[in-house]
């Protein structure tokens, strides 16, 4: 193997980080996620009213205007100024309230458990980062700390937490219960290709600047463990991406970085480039570094039988991942969602759809299914992906705000308050 040829780390699908770029180096997220069709996207997109309209369920008052609401777990959970709320899908009733510290900037919710919300947020008062983990099947909190989730739901029965000291340590929580299993002080990073491959997940720590070892995130058991060589000079961030551990170290123009295997911890040899291989179907679509560009990643399209690349796309350009198209679009967010372009056969690179004006809805849960247009003043239409095209559902009236969507429901925000509105077809 060359200097120059990638070492390609097979991540299978769900895969969402960013590569590291070459000098000057940014980082940039990689919008990439699985989306199963049942077949290609071929149906042009018209300007056709809609043939079915969704029933309206009910509407919810808010105190303050808010963005921060998800429809988790078969409720609708909205965080309305000091208060978080569970309310019925089928017209909006309260299940559940509790209090919580008023948001600065909105509240971030998921569920990382069955039966579970997790709300963090930073205290509009107090400016202290604030967690807590309610349990909806008895409508109260089962713990909270000061401090914020830097990774839940894809760690199994464990969150963990950046300390609110700004010392930059860390606590390793029970989902359920908020039981501390275990905390460290220091630099330290989670290897999210591990959880994609399956086995324990693994956090890294660098004590002293000096020993970097591996534990097992559920109970901080040390898996590995070695000294690094930072020249005395002090570690400034840390990061497991593709496969690699990258310690960047010194100050300013001085900075250096030592790239370790994660697989023997052994220097990587320099000029060696990184890649990372995605799971799209019948293909691997294969992000990688490229030496003679100073901007933006490639994504080449390789055929799993023979070894062809088939075509090459900009993986910044994709906004989602399909069986048997590539979802293609701006870098912003839109009003609603991820601006599109064109939808594209992945084994050619050929044109199945102008996306041009619509956006792909964000809060939704995968394989994506709802498509979103329409000005912030005017009328919203909504499309769905179907196994025979793009299916514009409904026209909502003006001034509809942010939406999420899951289980038929769509819950908008509008005027003071939300409605839900519900697709039988």
């Amino acid at each position: 193997m060359s200097a120059a040829e990638p070492v390609v780390i097979e991540l299978g699908t769900g895969w969402r980080e960013p590569l590291p770029e070459p000098e000057p180096r940014r980082q940039r997220p990689v919008r990439l996620a699985v989306l199963g069709l049942a077949a290609a996207l071929s149906a042009a997109l018209g300007g056709a009213a809609p043939d079915t309209v969704p029933r309206e369920l009910g509407r919810i008052a808010l105190t303050t205007t808010t963005d921060s609401f998800q429809i988790l777990g078969g409720q609708l959970v909205v965080q309305d100024g000091g208060r978080l709320s569970g309310h019925g899908l089928t017209g909006g009733a309260p299940i559940w309230s509790v209090p919580v510290p008023p948001a600065a900037g909105g509240a971030n919710l998921l569920s990382p458990a069955p039966g579970t919300v997790l709300v963090s947020l930073q205290d509009a008062t107090t400016g202290r980062p604030y967690t807590a983990l309610v349990d909806t099947a008895r409508g109260e909190p089962a713990w909270q700390a000061e401090a914020l989730p830097v990774a839940a739901g894809w760690t199994g029965d464990v969150v963990v937490l950046q300390d609110g000291d700004g010392a930059g340590g860390f606590v390793v929580r029970e989902v359920r219960t908020g039981r501390v299993r275990w905390s460290g002080q220091g630099l330290f990073t989670l290897d999210p290709d591990r959880a994609t491959a399956g086995g324990p997940l693994s956090l890294w720590t660098l004590s002293g600047g000096r020993t970097l070892t591996e534990h097992d995130v559920r109970d901080g058991r040390v898996l590995r463990s070695r000294a690094v060589d930072l020249a005395g000079a002090d570690p400034r961030h840390m990061l497991a991406l593709g496969g690699e551990l990258l310690i960047e170290y010194g100050v300013d123009e001085k900075a250096r970085e030592l790239r370790l295997d994660l697989g023997s911890l052994a220097p990587v040899a320099p000029g060696r480039l990184m890649a990372r291989r995605l799971d799209c179907g019948a293909h691997w679509c294969v992000v990688s570094q490229d030496p003679t560009r100073a901007d933006g990643l490639p994504m080449d399209v390789v055929d799993k039988a023979t070894g062809a690349v088939r075509h090459r796309v900009e993986a910044d350009a994709v906004v989602e991942i399909g069986r048997w198209g590539l979802l293609t679009g701006g870098t912003g967010p839109g009003p609603r969602g991820l601006p599109l372009s064109t939808l594209i056969e992945t084994a050619t690179g050929r044109v199945l759809a102008d996306l041009s004006g619509w956006e792909l809805l964000l809060d939704q849960p995968r394989p994506v299914e709802v498509l979103v247009r329409g000005r912030s003043a005017g009328p919203v239409q909504f499309a769905r992906l179907t196994p025979t095209g793009l299916e514009v559902v409904a026209e909502l009236p003006g001034r509809v705000g942010r939406c999420a969507f899951a289980q038929r429901v769509l819950a908008c925000s509008v005027g003071d308050g939300l409605t839900l509105w519900r697709w039988d077809a």
